[in-house]
């Protein structure tokens, strides 16, 4: 005959049960939650990226015709920035490399001093409205020309008016990272990479702005190594891009790493 459960047997059954939905409750809403703050840092992100392209498009001309390191003002790119300068293979630093070095100054900029132009107010020099940087017991740095409405560039800063985003400063001195209030972080990091070294072969110049909700993530060159690409760093991968199509992926799960595509410097192997 049969008896039926018995009231212990239910019970245990049900305190199985109910930590198994606890279990599956604690998961999901890990993954709920993850994919809000990716959300939101993609959201961010592409804030930071409208108001880069409005810097550039202003701006681009100047930063082109050569830019200096802040506390020495000796030409970028400098010495410790390696690229590869020419499709032959070889790795070039700016002591060797002539006809690129603007271009390779201008990535190191962005690497160096991250998005603080973007933030700086507008202030007048000479009667002209210009930006900028007054770096602690220093004069300025860097400065901008104002806007010239006849040929439509020239500074129209700030850029970037997010009120959850601001420059990451230590004693008043901005550091590359943009930080954000849900306590992510924002850096410029320049890729360059090529897997086929023959003539016509793609090779893959970004500048991408990564996003990690842990500032240890992304605050030191070692964790962005691998960002960089082959012709930068020796060993890396195409981390940031599908090599295949070439398209910026947006979203790193396992390591919980967030990509935007700022800038398409594409050429191909000569």
């Amino acid at each position: 005959m049969n008896k039926g459960f018995t009231l212990v047997e239910l019970l245990v059954t049900v305190s199985i049960v109910a930590v198994i939905g606890a279990g599956a409750a604690v998961y999901y809403g890990r993954e709920v939650l993850d994919n809000a703050n990716r959300q939101v840092s993609l959201h961010e992100m592409g804030q930071v990226r409208d108001a880069f392209h409005r810097f550039w498009v202003d701006n681009s001309a100047q930063i082109m015709d050569g830019v200096v390191v802040a506390d020495t003002f000796d030409p970028l790119p400098s010495g410790d920035f390696e690229f590869a300068a020419k499709g032959d293979g070889q790795t070039y630093s700016a002591a060797n490399a002539a006809s690129p070095q603007r271009f390779y100054g201008a990535m190191e900029f962005f690497e160096r001093y991250g998005a603080w132009p973007l933030f700086e107010k507008s202030v007048y020099i000479g009667g002209a409205r210009r930006a900028a940087r007054f770096f602690q017991g220093d004069s300025h740095a860097f400065a901008f020309a104002g806007y010239d409405p006849v040929v439509g560039t020239g500074w129209r800063g700030p850029y970037l008016a997010a009120s959850s985003l601001t420059a990451k400063t230590v004693d008043g001195v901005s550091l590359p990272w943009i930080k954000s209030k849900t306590g992510a972080e924002y850096r410029l990091v320049y890729f360059e990479h090529c897997d086929d070294e023959r003539e016509g072969a793609p090779i893959f110049r970004r500048l991408i702005l990564v996003g990690a909700q842990k500032a240890a993530d992304i605050d030191t060159w070692e964790n962005l190594r691998e960002f960089v690409g082959n012709r930068r760093y020796a060993g890396a991968g195409g981390e940031p891009l599908d090599l295949a199509t070439g398209a910026v992926k947006n979203f790193d799960r396992a390591r919980g790493i967030c990509f935007m595509e700022l800038m398409n410097f594409d050429t191909t192997w000569k």
